[in-house]
Parts: structure tokens; sequence; C-alpha cells
């Protein structure tokens, strides 16, 4: 699948939040045709507007000689180093530092960006400028649980959201070299499940900023069980919808799929993925209806890949559309055929 290098600002754009101004000029110039030049810029960029609003500080204790007395002074270690004759003590005190998960984080991933052959010369300064910003901050190798605990810090200051997120798709996507010290960076695009999420959240924000007819969310949908034994309901798959859109007139549930194709073979014919459909149709069935509300609408939508779809049926009550969307397009069209999507 091709899809052009603004789009994929585009769409990293929604997913991230990232429209404090209008970029794509920029992006043009700095990126090229990388996608990894792409994150590179975007990580340059918003750890720079960052630094701008100030790092998160937080409390962090610290044991050291010093001369005088500082905090608590640590009797036993002082007097065994003869430490009060030169005018010094063993003391334990806390200070404000930035020296925490989060910006270890990022210094950590800068650092490896630098490191990457695949890096455009253009970044390479900048990137190295705003390194040294972090000199308080030690390195960590991150793993993904420390991804997941930075992420509650974020909030402390807004900025950290975006700057974590180009950080952590970053991460998994720079390869170290055999016994060397430098790192190689492998597409995401080629990694088929971190584009289905990247494609859900993307479809998801686009709706919730581009138009102000429907409530969008994400929901977790309840079986409409006769007979509910908690006993029995642990065995029942959790449903949780990619995007549930309301209105006061309608309800519409989209499911996106990120797959090579919307089609799969049976025998001599081309038929839809079975279990992408009989997933939508047991949210549909049930998804409680609001008054005044018609049955709830389904869209499956896919990105264009081999062929382009424009499906729809009438199943026990419920309209069905299956859908494609041409990521390799000009964006003004995509954004047109979205919101013509559910239109």
């Amino acid at each position: 699948m091709s899809i052009p290098i603004r789009n994929i600002y585009y769409l990293l754009s929604y997913a991230w939040h990232l429209f404090e101004e209008q970029e794509e000029v920029l992006v043009a110039g700095q990126a090229g045709e990388s996608e990894f030049n792409l994150l590179a810029y975007l990580l340059q960029r918003y750890t720079h507007l960052l630094l701008k609003k100030g790092l998160t500080q937080a409390y962090t204790s610290q044991t050291e000689t010093i001369p005088g007395i500082k905090g608590k002074l640590n009797i036993t270690a002082t007097l065994q180093k003869d430490l009060l004759r030169q005018g010094k003590a063993n003391c334990s005190y806390t200070q404000l530092s930035p020296d925490n998960l989060p910006n270890q984080l990022i210094k950590s991933t800068i650092q490896q960006v630098l490191t990457t052959p695949e890096l455009s010369a253009a970044l390479y300064k900048p990137l190295q400028v705003i390194l040294n910003r972090f000199s308080a901050v030690h390195a960590i190798s991150a793993s993904p649980e420390d991804f997941r605990k930075a992420s509650i810090q974020r909030y402390f200051n807004p900025y950290y959201y975006p700057v974590l997120s180009i950080c952590e798709l970053l991460k998994k996507q720079l390869l170290p070299t055999p016994g060397g010290d430098t790192y190689h960076y492998w597409s995401f695009l080629a990694d088929e499940k971190q584009m289905a999420k990247l494609f859900e959240v993307f479809v998801r924000n686009f709706y919730r900023r581009e138009q102000t007819i429907f409530k969008v969310k994400s929901e977790k949908i309840a079986w409409q069980l006769e007979n509910e034994a908690d006993a029995q309901l642990q065995y029942l798959p959790i449903m949780i919808t990619d995007i549930s859109l309301t209105s006061r007139t309608r309800q519409l549930i989209i499911d996106t799929k990120f797959y090579k194709s919307a089609l799969q073979p049976h025998y001599d014919k081309q038929k839809l993925i079975s279990g992408h459909l009989y997933q939508l149709f047991a949210y549909l069935k049930n998804q409680p209806v609001q008054q005044q509300v018609s049955p709830v609408e389904g869209i499956l939508l896919y990105p264009v890949v081999q062929q382009e779809l424009d499906l729809t049926y009438q199943l026990h009550g419920h309209r069905v559309n299956i859908k494609t969307i041409n990521l390799n397009q000009p964006w003004p069209t995509i954004k047109t055929d979205l919101l013509q999507l559910i239109a």
C-alpha cells in the first residue's frame, strides 16, 4: 500500500493531536519522502515546543557527601569517614529535578535517532541541540512498560502526549545493529497491527474534530441476554467498538480494518471476509436502540489496496455498508470522502 508522506503526517496528526499550526509545507521540506525523517522532524518540532513550556520536574532523593549539612545528616556514614574534620557531611535530601521517566524516555529516543544512518543531515544538528537541553536527565533502556508508566505523567504538561507518542513509535521501529552502536529504522507501514491501530484512532479522532452532528466514542457493548447468570458471563467475548457515532436521529458503528485486502478468495470467486461481517453484525444486534432513533447502521471501512468497494446491504433491518477509503490521494479528497461516508 502506498501512502504519500504528507498523508502519513495527517494520519499521525489526528492520532496524536498535532494541530497547533499548519505544518504541511514544513513537513514537505524537512522530511522529503522518508517516513523515518518525518517522525524525526516531528520529534524535533514537538520536543522544541515542550522545552519552551518547560520540562516536568519531580522530587528525587539523593545521598552524597557535601560541604556543610543539607537535609538529613547520615551520622554513621559521616563519622566513619571522619568528614566533619573536613567541613563535610554525608546527607540525604530531596530536590526538584527533570530526571524523571518521561524525560528519560525522550532523551534515550533522541540519542538513538541520532545514531540512525537514515537520519537527514538537516535534522541532525537541531536534534543535537535539543539533546544538550537534557544534560540533567539520564538515558535509559526503555521498555513498553516504561511508556505505560509515563502515560500517567503526560498530563502535567499536554505537550508530553505527542512527544511520548512519537518516541514510543520510534522505539518500536528502531532496531540495533548487531555488535554496533547504531540503529536502523524499520517501516511501521509494514506492521499490520500497528497500522490497524493507527487507522482506527485516525478515523475516530477525524470525526471528533471535523463534524458536529454526532457524538463520537469507542464503547463497550453488552450482550443482550435472556439469562444473565454471572458465572457464565465471563466466557463471552468483550465487544468494544472502534467508532460509535450518535446523533438525535441516527446511530452508526464503524469498524475499521487495515488489511491487505477487503476480500478473500473462495473457490473461483472473491468474497467479503466473513469474520469481519459477523463481528459488526454482533455489534448491531446487541446495541440498544435509543428512542426516536432509526435502527443502528454499520460500516466496515478498509483502506484501498487492490480495488475500491462500495457495497450496501440490509441485514435484519440494519443498513450495512462496506466501504474503502483511498489514502493515496490528495488530503482534501480524503477528508471529503470520510465526511461523505457518514452523510
